[in-house]
């Protein structure tokens, strides 16, 4: 417990010895026995608390035992000394308190709140709040005197609190009480609701309320800290009260570092994208912070305070560091410039991203600072920091906590959406702060707060597009979009060229990321995607390996776009002659994996005599340092992957798979043969392997010549002892073979497009069937490797072996197989199966569907209790729900409604599975990802509605119950119609007529009258004149966006989603 020089082992002895006295302490009532006991209480408030002495026996003994009972209430000298012990054990010592201490602590520093002086305030109050943090659930019976209005801290905040550290020290206090603590009951919502409307006018007031600067500050943080609490505890978020807690927080994210006054919105009002600011004519301004004053005057102090050396163990405010030369009104190309020689190996000592510090922790920060005027002032700038952190926390919540669409109407008051917007110094937003904050906590935290405010609009932002450039009096909607994309690029560009602390430029890259997966590229001009991969690449040597997993991570999220793009194909193979040419053949690259030697340059495409920021980030300009083939290259574009160009380059091995096998692969550490070999660490070398299997799902007609490559890698990193490792190389794996069958299958076609040969695909198959792969059925241990193996051995396929007649092959492929059929878990013998049926005949699948449905209808087979039984109907489950193949669904749909007897469908659990099965059968009909199968999805809707209609006539009351939960979740009165409007079904009015008998018993419960009711609507024919005619017009609608499927597969889904919930919104209105 003591350090070299001792110190702690004396302040423990120290401690010891008051401990002992005090225990042993006992009062006469006399002045001396309060003497003594003053004596004892300045003694053990003079140990420094700085490291652990204390244990929490003691404290809890010193704390019930002694000090709530010695010292009267009315001695309020005492008891503020009593009060600064209870805070030395509980904030300082980090202490936790028995229940029993807790409640009698707590009542007797509630009754000296009552009844004390104003001037005992403060101190008691910083017990308390001490006391209460993380407690609040066990302190139930102290919720109305502390959160009412009639109890102690609501009226001090409210107007009764005369000193500004009473009110700072009661609004601690109701921060505190609003934690949630994991296994702790919370408070009441009426409380949680006026505890957020008391900081809801805090976070208006404050800001424009004359109070001491660090006074200001620190109410600001607790209340931030609060409304986050009660955000993330209740998930409160009234729609009236959104607008006005964005107006406060974001006046509160610019708070020290805008010399624009003060002025708090009452209000932001959700609109288009616009340069419109929040109307605050009816606030006055204030005047500027007193931190800008100050901080124009320091320069004697900040020049002082260079020279001065960090205490030991202290922290050089490192919210000061890294700090980018932004001045206002800069010119961004100029600041590109100028930051053309910032090295992103700057000397900067790492800091944790923590948005939320211990709440013990900010109390001392202060004694960080000296109490010069250049102390003063860094201590002011760090508070100030803390209060932006703080606000850029809470919008985080906000947003986490917000319908997306309900956000998005927001954007326009935090993003820019133009460049004279972003550049402006009168308009404030997120990149103000990514650009121009001197705390690189703060910048991390803003850039936090754009990428939850970016992930997941995809939907949102497919509507923006800037490929007309005309320039009229109105301004569309896309274009508005469009403009926004482009100044969301170029801002994030500009911070990846300025910044260089390690934390805040990992947060960058993965915002680029989910910027990237958001946005519609083709529907942008050309060059952003470019440029990001320009600035990007600059950082794959960084010494932090989280940039370097951001930067795989961007990558990735580049070679995931969807459609292929044809400025992502020069991306990955730019138009360029490389240092390694590989052949297809393995006979010409007998190891390709080891070919790719250390010292190779990673060729990204780029000029290498470019520099990474002399390109013009403007948006709409290609990068200069990007070798394009032709200036008629669009976003807009699906690569053609027949086109020379593209056929030329694909003989040479990308950049990018090279930069992936180099982190993937052990290599040595110095040029010799025989030196050692290290491997970069985990999390890079499983974000490469992501990266390749993205590469080769979207863009393998480009990278198909390293298909001998990554089969080596694949057989290289199944040996690795890290079974995540394996995992995710079974996945590159599948990936691989899927591509690999999708090659095939376009054999015949004459695009011009070069392919694999039917050599090359035996040989690939031949070396994995012989290989890896029964290694890894035979000994692996983590089942989900298995499992996705047996997925790549299911991408064998009909079409593979329909090119190779070798009887051997089809052999290794058996006994690979077949070595998982006994296996221990049920998802690996499941794929097993599957992967067998692939082995056998693509068409086996079908047809053995269609002769189960034969079994069951057999009544001269005696199936009713058989084992199989079970195992069938789980299979068909699977088949009905995720198979690709729109056909074999059917059949297997058939199969499922062919048994003729309830117990068939077994017990209660496998009933209520095939039930789900069904309905989510019915779901992912409308997901269609191959265009061949859109003809076959109303005969599947229709199949799957028989199947359901079938089950429901052997429904008896004991199911009922079964089905109540599922059938109240899940509507499928949408399907149905469709079926009804399709098909005169002769089962339906037999169904309906069975159901009303089941609804005349008289002994059905309330659930399972409801129940029943639900499946009688779904089997009534009559009442859907409504639902038939729109039903008509929906036919009507889908076909006339079929024709978009081909273009855009994603905005198809779309649609007809939308036409199926607007469906559902008409039969409501039919049946009303």
């Amino acid at each position: 417990m003591a350090d070299e020089s001792g110190f702690s082992a004396v302040e423990r002895d120290r401690f010891e010895q008051c401990f002992k006295r005090f225990m042993k302490f006992t009062s006469q009532g006399d002045e001396m026995s309060r003497t003594n006991l003053n004596l004892l209480l300045d003694e053990i408030n003079s140990i420094d608390y700085s490291s652990k002495i204390v244990t929490e026996e003691e404290a809890n003994a010193l704390i019930q035992f002694k000090l709530c009972r010695l010292i009267p209430l009315h001695d309020e000298r005492l008891l503020v000394k009593v009060c600064q012990t209870v805070f030395n054990f509980t904030a300082r010592q980090q202490l936790n308190l028995t229940e029993s201490t807790l409640l009698a602590v707590t009542e007797y520093l509630v009754g000296g709140a009552q009844r004390c002086q104003p001037w005992a305030l403060p101190m008691i109050l910083q017990a308390l709040g001490a006391v209460v943090y993380e407690n609040v659930g066990l302190l139930t019976k102290f919720h109305d005197i502390l959160l009412s209005r009639r109890g102690i801290l609501i009226p001090l905040i409210e107007g009764g609190a005369t000193e500004e550290e009473v009110l700072r020290q009661a609004v601690q206090t109701l921060e505190n009480m609003t934690i949630k603590v994991s296994g702790q009951t919370y408070m009441e919502d009426r409380y949680a609701s006026l505890c957020f409307d008391i900081f809801m006018k805090l976070l208006h007031k404050i800001p424009t309320t004359r109070l001491e600067s660090m006074i200001q500050c620190k109410v600001m943080i607790c209340t931030l800290r609060g409304l986050q609490n009660l955000l993330a505890a209740t998930k409160i978020m009234p729609s009236e009260q959104l607008g006005p807690l964005l107006a406060g927080v974001r006046t509160s994210m610019f708070h020290g570092i805008s010399n624009i006054p003060v002025m708090v919105p009452e209000t932001l009002h959700p609109t288009p994208l616009s340069n419109v600011e929040p109307s605050s004519a009816d606030k006055t301004p204030t005047s500027p912070q007193k931190s800008q004053a100050e901080d124009n005057t320091k320069g004697q102090g900040n020049k002082k305070s260079k020279k001065r050396k960090p205490k030991k163990g202290k922290e050089q405010d490192g919210d000061q560091q890294g700090q980018p030369d932004h001045g206002q009104g800069q010119d961004d190309t100029k600041l590109s410039q100028a930051m053309n020689g910032l090295s992103v190996e700057g000397q900067v000592r790492g800091e944790q991203a923590v948005f939320r510090p211990a709440w013990a922790k900010i109390s001392s920060s202060e004694s960080d600072f000296s109490d010069t005027e250049g102390g003063q002032s860094s201590r002011y700038r760090s508070t100030c920091a803390k209060v932006r952190q703080c606000a850029l926390a809470c919008l985080h919540t906000v947003i986490k906590n917000t319908d997306k669409k309900v956000m998005f109407g927001y954007w326009s008051s935090f993003i820019p959406d133009s460049v004279t917007s972003g550049n402006s110094s009168q308009i404030q937003t997120l990149f103000t702060i990514i650009l121009k904050d001197p705390s690189p906590k703060c910048r991390m935290g803003a850039l936090a707060t754009l990428t939850a405010l970016l992930d997941g609009t995809k939907t949102f932002l497919a509507a923006a597009d800037d490929s007309d450039q005309s320039r009229t009096a109105f301004t569309a909607f896309s274009t508005v979009l469009g403009s926004t994309v482009h100044e969301l690029h170029r801002c994030l560009l500009l911070a990846l060229v300025s910044e260089n602390f390690p934390l805040t430029l990992t947060q960058l890259i993965k915002c680029l990321s989910t910027l990237i997966s958001n946005v519609p590229y083709q529907k942008m001009r050309p060059g952003l995607l470019s440029r990001v991969v320009k600035q990007v690449r600059n950082f794959l040597g960084h010494r932090d390996p989280n940039v370097r997993v951001a930067c795989l991570t961007c990558f990735g999220a580049v070679s995931a776009i969807q459609p292929p793009l044809m400025e992502v194909c020069h991306i990955i193979q730019p138009s360029r002659t490389t240092s390694l040419s590989l052949s297809s053949s393995t006979k010409d690259l007998p190891n390709p994996v080891t070919a790719i030697k250390t010292n190779d340059p990673v060729d990204s495409g780029f000029s290498s005599n470019q520099s990474p920021e002399s390109g013009n980030l403007e948006a709409g300009n290609v990068s200069p340092g990007l070798s394009t083939p032709s200036p008629g290259i669009s976003g807009t574009q699906t690569p053609v992957y027949a086109d020379p160009l593209l056929q030329s380059q694909a003989s040479q091995t990308s950049w990018l798979i090279k930069l992936c096998v180099k982190n993937i692969t052990p290599q040595p550490r110095g040029f010799g043969e025989n030196g050692e070999y290290y491997t970069e660490p985990l999390p890079v070398r499983l974000e490469s392997l992501q990266v390749l299997a993205h590469l080769t799902k979207g863009y393998f007609p480009i990278i198909r010549n390293s298909l001998p490559i990554l089969r080596d890698l694949t057989c290289k990193c199944f040996e690795d002892s890290d079974g995540v490792i394996r995992l995710h190389t079974s996945k590159l794996l599948d990936e691989l073979t899927q591509a690999l069958q999708k090659d095939i299958q376009a054999l015949d076609q004459s695009d011009g497009a070069q392919r694999l040969s039917s050599t090359e695909v035996h040989q690939f198959w031949d070396y994995i069937l012989n290989g890896p792969i029964p290694k890894i059925l035979q000994r692996e241990t983590h089942n989900p490797v298995k499992a996705v193996t047996c997925d790549c051995l299911s991408n064998i396929g009909a079409d593979v072996f329909n090119i190779i007649s070798d009887v051997n092959f089809v052999a290794d492929a058996a006994n690979a197989i077949l070595t998982c059929m006994a296996d221990s878990s049920l998802n690996v013998r499941l794929k097993t199966a599957w992967s067998l049926a692939n082995l056998c005949d693509a068409l086996v699948r079908w047809n053995a569907c269609y002769a189960v449905s034969n079994l069951f209808r057999n009544s001269l087979l005696n199936h009713g209790n058989s084992p199989w039984i079970k195992d069938i109907l789980i299979t068909l489950c699977s088949v009905v729900t995720d198979c690709k193949n729109f056909k074999v669904r059917i059949n297997a749909a058939l199969a499922l409604g062919s048994p003729a007897e309830r117990c068939h469908y077994g017990n209660q659990d496998l009933y209520l599975h095939v039930w789900e099965s069904l309905i989510k059968g019915l779901k992912t009909a409308e997901d269609i990802t191959d265009f061949a199968e859109y003809r076959y999805r109303d005969s599947l809707n229709d199949h799957i509605c028989s199947a359901i209609l079938h089950i429901i006539l052997l429904t008896t009351q004991e199911d009922l119950t079964t089905l109540s939960d599922l059938l109240t979740k899940e509507d499928i009165t949408v399907y149905f119609d469709r079926f009804k409007n399709s098909t005169k079904h002769k089962e339906l009015p037999q169904a309906e007529e069975q159901l009303r008998k089941l609804e005349s018993d008289g002994s059905l419960t309330e659930s399972e009258k409801s129940v029943v009711n639900i499946l009688i609507d779904l089997c009534r024919i009559e009442g859907n004149i409504h639902a038939r005619e729109y039903i008509r017009r929906l036919d009507k609608l889908e076909r006339s966006i079929v024709s978009d499927f081909d273009v855009d597969q994603q905005l198809y889904n779309l649609s007809y989603k939308n036409l199926m919930s607007e469906l559902r919104v008409c039969r409501q209105l039919d049946e009303e």
